[in-house]
């Protein structure tokens, strides 16, 4: 009976540990970096992620403001490209392949004079999502791999294996995004034709 009795037990564990997948190569990567920061500097779990998240941000901070500056310009030209693009609608001879070159010239000037790059304006949110993926799985299922996230918060978010009931920090997060967003674009120096100095 005892060894049958062990014998689910370790049936029951071992169900468990399957049920767990490995985490993935970035998203353990990241687990892993705010399980050794909160062992080496002897700080809770909730301020290490804290730490990994603001050191990961900085690092990010170039690519933050490209693409907040790209987006700024964008919205700065889209008048004057609507503007051209309603005269060569409006424009009898724009089937004439001379007019729509000369059109289309019209729009690679604007491009220059804007230092707008529509790759470069794709590019530059696609290069965050991956981190921002790999930090939405790591901390969504951290806790399947530390048990110890279940009491390493603080205050109202003691429990960092559960979501926050009182929807304080999505909130607070979204907001801060938003005003990154808003604050960016406002933030570019311009000159007297509202064209950006940078």
């Amino acid at each position: 009976a005892v060894v049958e009795a062990a014998a689910s037990i370790t049936d029951s564990a071992a169900a468990q540990l399957v049920l767990v997948d490995p985490p993935g190569f970035l998203s353990g990567s990241i687990m892993n970096a705010i399980d050794h920061l909160h062992i080496f500097a002897d700080i809770p779990y909730w301020q290490s992620i804290i730490a990994v998240t603001v050191v990961t941000r900085i690092f990010l901070l170039p690519i933050a403001l490209k693409t907040v500056q790209a987006s700024a310009r964008m919205a700065l030209m889209k008048p004057h490209m609507e503007r051209v693009k309603d005269a060569m609608m409006n424009d009898p001879n724009k089937s004439d392949p001379r007019t729509a070159a000369r059109y289309q010239n019209e729009y690679k000037a604007m491009f220059l004079k804007y230092k707008v790059n529509p790759i470069r304006s794709i590019i530059w949110p696609l290069a965050q999502f991956p981190i921002f993926i790999g930090f939405f799985w790591a901390l969504k299922d951290m806790g399947l791999h530390y048990p110890e996230l279940a009491t390493g918060g603080a205050l109202w978010f003691s429990n960092l294996t559960i979501a926050d009931a009182s929807y304080v920090l999505p909130i607070f997060n979204s907001l801060s995004f938003l005003a990154m967003i808003e604050l960016g674009s406002d933030g570019l120096p311009q000159n007297k034709q509202g064209e950006f100095l940078t």
